[in-house]
C-alpha cells in the first residue's frame, strides 16, 4: 500500500467525483462492493481510498470503474 505525496496525485487517485453521484439509497451497497474490491474492512481504509491517499492497483481501478458503471456513473476519477 503506497501512500500519495502530492495534492495533485490525490486528486487523480480520488474517486469522490463518482462517489458523490451515487444515489443515497445505493450508498451502502456501493460502499460494500468497493470495500470488497479493495480488500479493506474499516471505514478509515475506505476513506483513504476514496480521498486518494492510497495508490490503486490497475486491478482495483478496473473494479472501481466496473462498480460505478453498473450504477450508470461514468465520470468517476477526481475530486469535484
Amino acid at each position: 500500500m503506497d501512500t500519495v505525496e502530492t495534492i495533485e496525485e490525490k486528486k487523480e487517485l480520488s474517486f469522490q467525483k463518482g462517489w458523490f453521484k451515487v444515489r443515497q439509497c445505493d450508498v451502502p451497497a456501493v460502499r460494500i462492493k468497493l470495500m470488497s474490491a479493495f480488500g479493506v474492512t474499516t471505514r478509515v481504509g475506505f476513506l483513504n481510498r476514496l480521498n486518494g491517499n492510497v495508490n490503486h492497483t490497475e486491478e482495483e481501478r478496473n473494479a472501481v470503474e466496473e462498480i460505478f458503471n453498473s450504477y450508470g456513473i461514468t465520470e468517476i476519477w477526481g475530486k469535484p
